[in-house]
């Protein structure tokens, strides 16, 4: 019965370790991450006042990917019996070696009590970083590092559509669909999803879609057929963006009396 006890506690333990280790672990996302621990040390120093203790934290370590591909990281340094003289973060880009890389230094700002640092970072970068703290306790200079954060760098900004612009030339039956659309990085295909049918009732068909890097997009139609549209923009990071979709639909008809072209804003 004891053995069996001490194998239930030693299980015990072995999950806490690697509890433990999801805690610290950090995510490979892009965007918004919240750290959220508090990292620090204590210390003491004696000098002719007697024994100082000390401690120095690093907390709420947050990183935010932003529209231009850089990565803004904020955090706050709080020193219990110390006086900050010096807060540096240090970062590494696509290093095959993080631990024995090269780090370059930025000097964050302070604003009210959060420090901001803003690395030039661009999508698909890993990016690697850590934060110093240079201390005084009494007379003695004393350094702290924070372990070293990781971030796989993505774009996580959709594209915008702002209009789309359709054609119909009836001597050549055929749509012609230009995008008016931007995205914060690359837009890396617009992709146009249509059906036809012979009235107006698109209830019950399969749509079809036509995908091109480049614009614009040609459908080929059918003098007097209604056609339902909807449409949608990506970019490489795999972002998207729609205008109209399979339930909320554009439907013209290819008719060269009527007055074209027709323009939809996003």
């Amino acid at each position: 019965m004891k053995k069996r006890q001490n194998w239930i506690i030693a299980g015990f333990l072995a999950l806490l370790l690697v509890a433990g280790y999801f805690i610290v672990a950090k995510p490979d996302v892009g965007g918004f991450i919240d750290l959220s621990s508090i990292l620090g040390e204590n210390t003491e120093t004696t000098n002719e006042n007697g024994t100082i203790s000390a401690s120095v934290s690093v907390s709420d370590v947050q990183a935010k990917v932003l529209e231009t591909g850089e990565t803004l990281i904020t955090f706050t340094v709080v020193a219990s019996n110390a006086n900050i003289s010096g807060v540096t973060l240090y970062y590494a880009l696509n290093v095959a070696d993080p631990a024995n890389a090269t780090y370059t230094s930025l000097e964050p700002t302070l604003d009210n009590s959060t420090y901001e640092a803003t690395v030039p970072t661009a999508f698909g970068d890993s990016l690697y970083y850590y934060i110093e703290v240079v201390y005084v306790v009494g007379n003695e200079t004393k350094t702290y590092k924070t372990e070293t954060f990781y971030l796989q760098v993505k774009d996580t900004y959709s594209p915008v559509i702002y209009s789309v612009s359709i054609d119909y030339n009836g001597t050549l039956q055929q749509f012609t669909i230009d995008f008016n659309a931007t995205d914060n990085d690359v837009i890396s295909e617009y992709t146009v999803y249509y059906a036809s049918n012979s009235v107006n009732d698109f209830s019950n068909v399969t749509f079809t879609s036509v995908s091109s890097a480049t614009l614009p997009i040609t459908i080929n139609a059918t003098e007097g057929n209604y056609y339902a549209f909807y449409f949608e923009v990506e970019d490489l990071s795999g972002n998207v963006a729609m205008l109209f979709n399979e339930t909320e639909l554009l439907v013209l008809q290819a008719n060269s009396t009527s007055t074209w072209p027709v323009v939809v804003n996003g």
